[in-house]
């Protein structure tokens, strides 16, 4: 027997057994780390296999089915009765368990008055829960129930939670949110929380708890309405309800209070937020609850009892400033024993810059909590590096001075500057008819059309459902070897064939009404405009009237009932440029 030859057999053996050993566990390990999607339909079966095709029936049999890195899709319908416990499912920060409404649908999970709570998780981490509608429970909406087992790294967005009766699940009242024990590092964004505990009509029953060992929250921008306790209630004891950042919250129209700091609550930054006719006030603090931060707050509750409780002497070495009061009688404080006018509450070193008086909410009772050009709310807030970077729709807080309240006055602000982080991490968006568009340095960084002539160019953004504003700009026209104009856009369609224009030419300012092509003069007024000078220039819609102003002055009315709605923009058929370019809200 040749035993070099077999030798060489057997090491040629080995590393090929070798080879297709070391393959075979990759793909394995593949598999096992590749994410999954599941489906939920009303017209599903938990004997299925989960798939769009063959989705499965419950809520439950979907979540209890995901691992690390899935995401589970529930298709529109109602869920009736559905109860999940989540207990010790664990994620990580780059395999997050996702549950989520399939886009366009509406995915309701209704208690029917009979089950307790609908998700209930002990000991999991790293769930993203967006998109659900949850209502007629008994106990909660959702609860982080870290009493026994650690839950951390929540994102509950875009929930709408509403009509729950009844403590079945905690002595402590009805929540549409509850989170307690060691149940950290959770976001609420975006959510719709309302009519929680009406039916006994409680001080105890809240749209959002915490408490009892909860750190590290951040509550933001959601609309937390029509609760019988309070909207957001955050407790302390023995070690909890601190380190957290309330921000941009539509607070109103509770039946006690807007926000509760209580029992050692501490270190919460609450920011931007609205109040607004919470029956007895807007912000009650007691038993220790210090360190806190008040800063660009709206206190609107002008029928209440107060706008701020501080109810007991531990409420100490808070910080209160840059907010604004509204009370009818004056007494925006109850301190201790007795309550104080404004400036009685300044000679307590707080709101050295605060506002006192109405608002001027374009439609409160409606809901609409966003303010008049002329409120006092508008340019007096403060940006100490806490302010959140987006208001309440999540339009960019970029502008030459800061807001009071949960929305930026402008509705888009554009300052061009690439190299401004805010600007960069979430730049205004335009489409582009026509033309080369480009950021460049004119002084400070401006928009300028340098690329084509003679024709119609347009750089549009906004929202189509926009009506009543004003689009303001500095411009500048530049001067070419074809001619000279420049101007701002209103109302236009997403195609960019139907639009008010306001053109600025060397000669005088146009407003015109362009659809499909076609151009109608609306309006001219005369001027001497010089090319390659700076321009501060408006056109403003408000129901029929439209609107041209140059320098701060309106120039030109005109009535024209065509055009209801639509986006903003700039123009011009010629070389120009742009800075400073903003939306903002008009009755």
């Amino acid at each position: 027997m040749n035993l070099k030859l077999l030798n060489k057999k057997s090491i040629w053996l080995i590393i090929i057994f070798a080879i297709t050993f070391t393959i075979a566990i990759r793909i394995n390990e593949v598999k096992a780390s590749a994410s999954n999607i599941y489906y939920v339909s009303t017209n599903g079966n938990d004997s299925n296999q989960g798939t769009i095709s063959s989705p499965f029936r419950t809520i439950k049999k979907g979540m209890m089915n995901l691992r690390q890195g899935d995401t589970l899709f529930i298709r529109g319908g109602i869920y009736s009765n559905e109860r999940i416990d989540v207990v010790n499912m664990k994620g990580s920060t780059e395999k997050w368990y996702t549950v989520k409404n399939y886009p366009g649908e509406i995915a309701t999970l209704d208690g029917k008055g009979v089950a307790d709570v609908a998700m209930k998780f002990i000991g999991s981490s790293y769930w993203h829960i967006e998109g659900l509608e949850i209502t007629n429970y008994r106990g909660a909406g959702i609860w982080l129930n870290g009493q026994s087992a650690a839950n951390s790294n929540f994102q509950l967005i875009g929930l709408k939670i509403h009509n729950f009766n009844d403590p079945v699940i905690s002595a402590y009242g009805t929540e549409g949110i509850l989170g307690d024990g060691d149940s950290n590092f959770c976001t609420v964004k975006n959510c719709e929380i309302y009519d929680v505990g009406l039916l006994n009509n409680l001080k105890k029953d809240h749209g959002i708890y915490i408490g009892y060992g909860i750190k590290n929250w951040i509550i933001d921008a959601n609309r937390i309405h029509d609760n019988s306790g309070a909207g957001i209630h955050m407790y302390g004891e023995p070690d909890g309800g601190s380190y957290c950042t309330v921000t941009n919250n539509l607070v109103y129209n509770n039946h006690n209070y807007g926000i509760v700091l209580a029992s050692k609550a501490t270190e919460t930054n609450v920011y931007n937020n609205t109040l607004y006719n919470n029956s007895e006030c807007d912000v009650y603090m007691r038993d220790g609850a210090s360190g806190n931060t008040f800063k660009n707050n709206i206190f609107g509750s002008f029928g209440s009892n107060f706008n701020i409780e501080i109810m007991t002497g531990d409420v100490v070495n808070n910080s209160f400033d840059y907010n604004c009061y509204w009370k009818t009688d004056g007494q925006v404080i109850y301190r201790y024993t007795s309550g104080l006018n404004l400036n009685q509450w300044k000679s307590y070193g707080v709101e050295s810059h605060s506002q006192y008086g109405d608002p001027k909410f374009i439609n409160a009772s409606g809901g609409n909590f966003r303010v008049y050009g002329n409120s006092r709310t508008t340019g007096m807030g403060i940006d100490d590096g806490k302010v959140p970077c987006y208001d309440y729709e999540g339009n960019l807080r970029e502008a030459p001075t800061h807001e009071i309240g949960a929305y930026d006055y402008n509705i888009l602000y554009d300052e061009f500057d690439n190299k401004t982080s805010k600007n960069s991490s979430n730049p205004v968006k335009y489409t582009i008819f026509g033309g080369g568009w480009r950021t460049m340095v004119d002084g400070s960084y401006v928009m300028e059309q340098y690329g084509e002539a003679n024709k119609v160019m347009k750089a549009i953004s906004g929202k189509a459902t926009w009506d009543n504003y004003s689009v303001e700009a500095k411009v500048k026209m530049l001067t070419s070897g074809y001619g000279s104009d420049a101007g701002l856009i209103a109302r236009c369609s997403d195609d960019g064939e139907v639009y008010y224009l306001v053109r600025l030419e060397t000669s005088g300012i146009t407003i015109y009404k362009v659809e499909h092509g076609n151009w109608t003069n609306l309006g001219y007024t005369t001027g001497n405009y010089s090319k390659d000078n700076w321009y501060n220039m408006g056109i403003i819609c408000n129901g029929s009237m439209i609107s041209a102003s140059i320098n701060g002055r309106i120039v030109k009315n005109v009535i024209d009932y065509s055009i209801t709605k639509g986006k903003a923009g700039m123009y011009t058929s010629y070389y120009a440029r742009w800075d400073n370019f903003k939306v903002s809200p008009r009755n």
